[in-house]
């Protein structure tokens, strides 16, 4: 069997959502199990917090119709809402599901289909999905008067990791405003991850976390250490092979590293094949029987090779960890001149994930 595995970290999920819990104040949390729960498996998360789950939320129909053949019935909110008047029918069948409307041509749609739960979700500076929030009233109007109930209302912040950035401020007055002339009964939702570690609206009664839950940082100046979470997915995989090679010789496609010396090189099962970014830069760390080594020319579909010259222990089969509990997601995703988000969620099938 490929020795590339991604462990989930049950126990490190539990605890970033008391986390998360702990400074969301009165608001209740959402689970976000959108991309396959950000690669992490989104039954298998659903599952390792199933005393702690409140609410689900996914991106649409398909995931949610996986979770209830796996048999899990919590609530679940589609947050793209209908593709089309059949998915709506086919979500009614599945019991305990909310749908998002955020454009017209979904509520043409619904308007007189049989009733469901529903949120409406408002632009408040995103640009994105949303209907335009000097339109509230009116929706809530056309809400009040149909035969589907309205849940709640909800935004998304577009800069809630540059908490000093003017378009943070001003969307946060934006969202206050929206927040304070919605009637007390209706549920209230807005803050992402970073948005929560800023400081939750006392409006707001459900909170949708993402990146934070599974261990990383929604910040590029914060780690995920710093705000108290715990890495979520450890990738590991072992050395298969180990080369010498002399100063002057070439690795990887397109000859791009020379060796600088007489060196030993190590050939790690994973690649770009597996979800590992193929544009992750020469240096960008990796840790090979606990010391932390350096990637050496370019990723291939299913190998990357490392300088283990100054470590002679390592030899075939040493493990390897290529980001987790010693060398966290983020720092890799800066090296890749990415964000954790893509690496986790770019994890292919054919990485199995292990809960431990």
């Amino acid at each position: 069997m490929r020795p590339l595995i991604a462990r989930i970290d049950t126990q490190a999920l539990r605890h970033n959502m008391q986390r998360l819990r702990g400074i969301a104040g009165t608001a209740r949390l959402m689970t976000l199990l959108k991309a396959n729960a950000y690669g992490h498996d989104l039954v298998l998360v659903a599952r390792a917090l199933a005393d702690l789950n409140e609410r689900l939320a996914v991106a649409c129909l398909d995931e949610a119709v996986a979770l209830r053949n796996a048999g899990i019935r919590t609530p679940v909110l589609i947050l793209q809402g209908p593709y089309s008047p059949d998915e709506w029918d086919e979500g009614l069948h599945l019991g305990k599901v909310e749908w998002v409307i955020h454009h017209p041509s979904q509520w043409d749609w619904i308007r007189t289909a049989t009733g469901s739960a529903i949120w409406l979700k408002f632009n408040t500076g995103m640009g994105r999905l949303g209907l335009p929030a000097s339109e509230v009233r009116t929706w809530l109007d056309a809400l009040q008067n149909s035969h589907h109930q309205l849940r709640g209302i909800m935004t998304h912040y577009a800069c809630a990791d540059e908490p000093e950035g003017e378009h943070w401020h001003n969307q946060h007055a934006t969202v206050s405003r929206l927040a304070e002339a919605l009637p007390g009964a209706l549920d209230f939702s807005a803050s992402n991850s970073a948005a929560l570690f800023n400081g939750i609206h006392p409006r707001e009664t459900w909170a949708r976390p993402g990146i934070s839950l599974y261990g990383a940082s929604p910040y590029a100046d914060r780690s995920a250490e710093a705000l108290g979470l715990k890495p979520v997915m450890t990738l590991i995989s072992q050395v298969i092979a180990v080369n010498r090679i002399r100063k002057g010789e070439t690795v990887g496609y397109g000859a791009t590293w020379t060796a600088p010396r007489d060196s030993r090189i190590a050939v790690v099962a994973a690649g770009y094949g597996d979800g590992y970014p193929r544009h992750a830069r020469t240096g960008t760390p990796v840790r090979v029987a606990g010391h932390r080594v350096p990637l050496v020319g370019r990723v291939s579909m299913d190998m990357l090779t490392v300088d283990v010259t100054d470590y002679p222990d390592v030899d075939v089969g040493a493990p390897v960890e290529l980001w987790g509990p010693g060398l966290s997601v983020d720092e890799v995703a800066r090296h890749a001149d990415t964000i954790s988000y893509t690496l986790t969620t770019g994890l292919t099938a054919r990485v199995p994930r292990q809960a431990v």
